[in-house]
Formats: C-alpha cells, structure tokens, sequence
C-alpha cells in the first residue's frame, strides 16, 4: 500500500462511494442551474464571497493579536478592516459588487498575460512558446471580459443567455 499525504485508502473509498455519486449529482445539478440562470448564481457566489471575506477578517483580528511586532499587529488589523469593508459591500450589494470584481479580474487577465509573454520570451527557457502562448491567451481572454464589460460582470460571455444581452 502506497504512503504518503496523497495515498489513497481505497477501501475506505469504496466504503463511502454513494457519498461520492451524491456529490456528483449535486454538481452536476448546481451546473445546470448554473447555466440556467448565470445573474442569479452570479450574485450567490459573489454573496458567499462576501461571507468568506467576513470570515477571513476574524482570522485577521486572531492573528493580529498572536503578532510580536505593533508593525505585524497594524498590517493584520487594517487587513481585516478592508475585509469587513469588502465584504460588506459584497453582501449588501452582490450585483454591483460582481460587475466590479470582473473588471478587476479582466485587468488581471491583461497584465498577467503580458507578464507571461515577457518572462517566456525574455528567458527562452526549453518550450519558452507555449509561455507565449498561454501568455497571449490569457492577455486575449482579459481583453475578452473587458469589451464585454459591464455585462460580463452579471453573466459569463459563454453562457449560453449572454447573447440575449
């Protein structure tokens, strides 16, 4: 039997299978649904995303305090304001909010990609032109959410209802 972190007891798998088939339904169905209804699933994760932030801020303020240093101490504090502030935001107003985070997120995509296109071709390490192409397709698709924006923030430019708007 293999050891380590990632071995796997398949026994113990094979005990609990129906666990596994139900979670795949329930994926498979939230999917559906998912693309059914892409604004509405849109707000829900960026709601959920707004209560992680929440969380994330009382893991900021324990942290805070488990500091040594009053630098350590101000960074986590005014990290967890910001994080109740955003999620706030997030959760009082999820629409407004995901239009936001996409223009963000397809600005990412833009200098993410044209930081993979300089590394790849300035190094030349072996295969250095699939970094170029990732780096391209990347800096495309953040071109991509941001022509399409404002609506890209509600639905996915693949959705299939993306085109009613």
């Amino acid at each position: 039997m293999p050891n380590g972190p990632f071995a796997i007891n398949l026994a113990e798998a094979r005990r609990y299978w129906g666990w596994f088939v139900a979670l795949g339904v329930l994926l498979v169905v939230l999917g559906i649904i998912a693309l059914a209804s892409p604004v509405a699933m849109t707000v829900g994760v960026v709601f959920a995303l707004g209560v992680l932030l929440i969380i994330s801020a009382i893991g900021e303020v324990v942290t805070a305090f488990g500091t040594t240093s009053w630098g350590g101490m101000l960074f986590h504090l005014v990290m967890a304001l910001v994080d109740v502030f955003l999620g706030v935001v997030m959760m009082g107003e999820p629409a407004e909010a995901s239009i936001w985070l996409t223009l963000v997120l397809g600005m990412m995509f833009m200098v993410n990609g044209a930081l993979q296109i300089a590394f790849a071709a300035g190094s030349q390490y072996p295969n250095w032109g699939l970094g170029v192409v990732s780096g391209v397709v990347t800096f495309l698709l953040g071109g991509i959410v941001l022509a399409r924006w404002p609506i890209s923030g509600l639905i996915s430019s693949a959705s299939p209802s993306a085109s009613r708007w």
